[in-house]
């Protein structure tokens, strides 16, 4: 939640298009995969390595890996609409994969994320229906 409408981001871009009844886009063939992490868990986190007596870099994030075009396919679930999609070309640059490691956050931090993928859109959906489409 919270998002701006056009940040160009792929879950707001989803869900804005979906409810904007238009086709979602999707870089190359839709295979590549993410991680999402809810702001909530996140902000718990920094706030535990604010915290915590250490320096130096720790992740934060989600491990659990999702397509692109699954993720699509879950928004059009959610939203309950027909799964239209328009494929673009993928920039070279762009990775395949991105997983954070999290094993330091949960060793030292104990932190690890809490809210799933699933109720964060829902949440964001919610969202964007009081925000955008009313």
């Amino acid at each position: 939640p919270y998002m701006s409408k056009s940040d160009g981001r792929v879950v707001s871009n989803f869900i804005y298009q979906g409810l904007s009844e238009k086709n979602l886009t999707i870089a190359g063939d839709g295979l590549q995969t993410r991680t999402f992490c809810y702001v909530s868990d996140i902000v718990d986190g920094l706030f535990k390595f604010m915290d915590a007596d250490i320096s130096g870099p720790i992740n934060l994030g989600s491990i659990n890996e999702i397509g692109i075009r699954e993720l699509a396919e879950l928004i059009c679930k959610k939203l309950n609409i027909s799964k239209n999609f328009t494929f673009y070309n993928v920039s070279k640059s762009e990775p395949f994969n991105r997983r954070p490691s999290i094993l330091s956050a949960k060793k030292i931090l104990n932190w690890e994320p809490k809210i799933n993928l699933e109720n964060g859109i829902e949440k964001t959906i919610e969202f964007f229906k009081i925000n955008y489409f009313q």
